[in-house]
């Protein structure tokens, strides 16, 4: 639900309380001027998850956002947000301070990796997150396509990944029971797709999850 008029989402508030978590930011911090890490507590007791479930914010009166915990526990959510332009998502994670209370929905979606497989992982900015949770879950290598000012940012958080600049010629190694994870810019993980399959990768090793699409909003 990514954009809806004001009395439809505080209708929704209101209609569905029990699937939104109230929670209170703890810490945040600036992994670089464009990813910020944030904490969050509340009781959340009642929610599922699993590496790459999202949960959803209301970012502004009329706009929803996905973004997928690095870390969801019984009392503790934790958040790696890319911010980048000036979009309602952006300004809200930007904007998010100690103390501050909010509500977000539940986690739902699917788990993005395989269980006894090695799982190759390939990503952006808003992917990090995502990758950190799979990294906690299964073994995990993949590749970043990053901007420059955003390459230290796997090692604060002691991820061992490739980093490359976007535009790079990212390069996957084929392996024959390999799981495939791409995430992130939907027109990459097309291009990442076919390079995979003309390598003669299966359609059914191969998990895709587009975060964003340059021009459109409300992914």
């Amino acid at each position: 639900m990514p954009r809806m008029p004001k009395w439809m989402g505080d209708a929704v508030e209101s209609l569905m309380a029990s699937k939104f978590l109230t929670v209170t930011v703890t810490q945040v911090e600036y992994l670089s001027p464009e990813v910020k890490r944030v904490c969050f507590t509340g009781d959340l007791s009642r929610a599922d998850f699993d590496a790459g479930y999202a949960v959803t914010f209301r970012v502004s009166a009329l706009d929803h956002r996905d973004y997928t915990p690095v870390i969801f526990t019984k009392d503790t959510c934790e958040i790696i947000f890319h911010i980048h332009g000036n979009g309602p998502g952006s300004a809200f994670a930007d904007g998010l301070q100690v103390g501050d209370t909010t509500k977000m929905v539940i986690p739902r979606g699917r788990k993005l990796y395989r269980e006894g497989v090695e799982n190759f992982f390939f990503g952006d900015e808003s992917s990090i997150g995502t990758l950190k949770a799979i990294m906690q879950e299964v073994p995990c290598t993949g590749i970043l396509e990053l901007d420059e000012a955003n390459f230290r940012v796997p090692e604060k958080l002691g991820m061992q990944v490739d980093v490359v600049r976007k535009g790079d010629n990212a390069f996957a190694v084929v392996k024959e029971k390999a799981a495939y994870v791409l995430t992130g810019n939907g027109e990459s993980i097309q291009s990442f797709r076919k390079l995979l399959k003309e390598r003669g990768v299966n359609s059914s090793q191969i998990i895709t999850k587009a975060y964003w699409i340059p021009g459109k909003k409300g992914l």
